[in-house]
């Protein structure tokens, strides 16, 4: 026996994946564990799975909890939501804390809110504090959705208060949200200076839309050289509006040098990218720079039809004209 456990050692990481499952046979489920582990820090998935299948079958904790994590988060070749789901199933069905709680992690991120409080209030039942982190991120995406739910009805006085309460959270959703309401006046007195900060620090988190936002406040303030900056940092992560603004600021020398060139290969990519305002800008720009009136009559027809088109067509706003989407959480990590 320790000489197949040898052998079984010495040469698990090139044998194919069923002689590995059998050699794990004959070792111990530490060892067994051990060499899976080993494997998962390696991002060699196959072969961790190959070792724990047999450790699953006998109801190991680890084997369960580790094979529910790789069908949840794995590589987008191993993931299977289902699979994991019954992994995660059969350690809460153990009584595992550990397994409640990382099924509620994982509910979250698929965004089943009402069955992720369910098993995570049962989990603190038996776990105590250690589901306090959970529990907390849960309520502020069940607040941040039920604040969306709000202003779809234009309940904007409910949405604000949800998510005033939410503002020490610090996420993009809520800060940019919060944005808006101050900017607008809704469900709060107009203030675009709070606006501003807000959008600032949500962008600060990655939200592309409150960048786009604070780059449009501060040049209605007339900080050309700061909104012009606000919308490079847009365009450098691909935000269609803010690319098309920072193009048509280049065109114009607005907030910088004039980089012609430059504006308008930016403003042909956003249109060829389905957006709206740059197509209109493109045409706007060619009936300008055309001498006689037929040839303006031309460019219009050119154009014209596109631009009707792609408007009667596009499922995609712009950007957010009336408010910020949301999408709850963006990755099943804490």
């Amino acid at each position: 026996m320790a000489l197949l456990k040898r052998k079984a050692y010495g040469c698990w990481s090139v044998i194919e994946p069923k002689p590995i499952a059998k050699a794990a046979l004959f070792m111990t489920e530490d060892d067994v564990e051990r060499l899976a582990n080993d494997a998962m820090q390696r991002q060699d998935y196959e072969t961790a799975m190959n070792l724990l299948s047999s450790l699953a079958d006998k109801d190991s904790n680890y084997a369960l909890e580790a094979l529910a994590w790789i069908y949840a988060n794995g590589p987008p070749h191993l993931v299977n939501k289902d699979l994991a789901r019954k992994f995660y199933e059969r350690l809460v069905a153990k009584g595992s804390v550990e397994g409640h709680l990382e099924f509620g992690w994982h509910l979250i991120a698929q965004r089943n809110f009402i069955e992720a409080r369910a098993i995570l209030e049962r989990g603190k039942a038996i776990g105590g504090g250690e589901f306090d982190e959970a529990i907390e991120k849960l309520t502020h995406y069940e607040a941040e959705l039920a604040a969306y739910k709000a202003i779809e009805a234009r309940d904007y006085w409910q949405a604000f208060t949800l998510l005033d309460g939410q503002r020490r959270c610090r996420s993009a959703y809520t800060l940019a949200t919060l944005g808006w309401l101050y900017e607008m006046g809704l469900g709060v007195a107009s203030d675009p200076s709070l606006a501003r900060i807000l959008y600032h620090q949500a962008s600060e988190l990655g939200d592309l839309d409150a960048c786009y936002r604070l780059g449009r406040l501060e040049l209605e303030d007339g900080n050309s050289e700061a909104a012009r900056a606000e919308f490079s940092r847009g365009a450098l992560k691909g935000h269609l509006a803010s690319t098309s603004k920072l193009a048509e600021m280049m065109v114009e020398g607005v907030g910088g040098p004039i980089d012609l060139e430059q504006g308008m290969r930016l403003l042909s990519k956003v249109a060829a990218e389905g957006h709206i305002a740059s197509k209109i800008k493109i045409l706007k720009l060619e009936v300008k720079t055309t001498k006689n009136i037929f040839g303006k009559i031309l460019v219009w027809l050119k154009h014209l039809p596109k631009i009707i088109f792609a408007a009667l067509d596009s499922s995609k706003p712009e950007y957010s004209q009336t408010h910020f989407e949301f999408l709850g959480p963006s990755s099943p990590s804490r």
